[in-house]
């Protein structure tokens, strides 16, 4: 398993342990654990077509990556709002009443392709031109840049991202290891595709601002924000077009 933390996480880690945390315990009461798989349908895998062309796909460790972007298929991403099921594209705008959502998206195990890790990033801003100018495809990805290891917040305290931030200072770095430890299992299965490839589940329960020196839940105000959704499909560390999307959602409780 690779290092998530860089020193520049590690005092992001910091910063939420004494600043997120409580914002979390105030903008996350009332979601249970119950009430999250509730909200899950969890399909054991089971075989598809995949097998009769790779037949290693049965085995859990380890798949040659060069199979990762037909294995993955091409990004699709859907946005969940109460009974809506909102199919994302690039520059689509989409209008929620609340600040409760989930993202569902294909991807494979984390660790099905051994040290070239599954996994997809998410940044989200006010700041419509900051996420707009992110990348510039074809983009390389270092511990340094935005995209990189050493840019992936810490998790809260239930060692998932339940909070969606508006920053420009980390990224949210989601990963499902089905058999690994709590805090590689920061997303559920909504269904499995095939095998050790899933449609995955980010369910967000509140939203807040975070800089230097604060979290601030949204209150019930207007809010418009711009999200950079990144899966890296072939496992080469470089942003490409079709792996990424930019798209724009607007918190508005006017629109219940």
């Amino acid at each position: 398993m690779p290092l998530l933390k860089t020193s520049r996480t590690l005092s992001l880690t910091l910063h939420l342990t004494w600043a997120v945390m409580p914002g979390l315990t105030l903008t996350t009461a009332g979601c249970s654990t119950m009430e999250f798989a509730q909200q899950v349908i969890t399909v054991s895998p089971q075989g598809t077509d995949h097998e009769n062309h790779h037949p290693q796909t049965d085995a859990r460790k380890c798949q040659n990556p060069t199979f990762a972007p037909e294995l993955q298929g091409e990004l699709s991403l859907k946005l969940v709002h109460g009974n809506r099921v909102i199919p994302v594209k690039p520059g689509s705008e989409i209008t929620i009443s609340d600040t409760r959502f989930a993202l569902l998206f294909n991807m494979a195990d984390y660790d099905l392709f051994c040290d070239r890790y599954a996994a997809a990033r998410v940044m989200a801003s006010e700041n419509a031109d900051f996420i707009e100018n992110i990348v510039e495809p074809p983009f390389e990805i270092g511990d340094t840049t935005f995209l990189g290891a050493g840019w992936s917040m810490a998790t809260d305290m239930s060692m998932r991202y339940d909070t969606l931030f508006l920053t420009e200072g980390g990224m949210h770095y989601l990963i499902l290891n089905v058999d690994g430890e709590p805090i590689e299992q920061r997303l559920s299965i909504q269904r499995t595709l095939g095998p050790h490839i899933y449609e995955m589940r980010w369910d967000i329960y509140s939203i807040a601002r975070m800089d230097s020196e604060s979290v601030k839940p949204l209150g019930r105000e207007k809010t418009t924000f711009a999200m950079l959704f990144f899966r890296d499909s072939d496992l080469d560390d470089v942003v490409e077009t079709g792996e990424f999307l930019v798209f724009y959602i607007t918190v508005d409780p006017a629109a219940e």
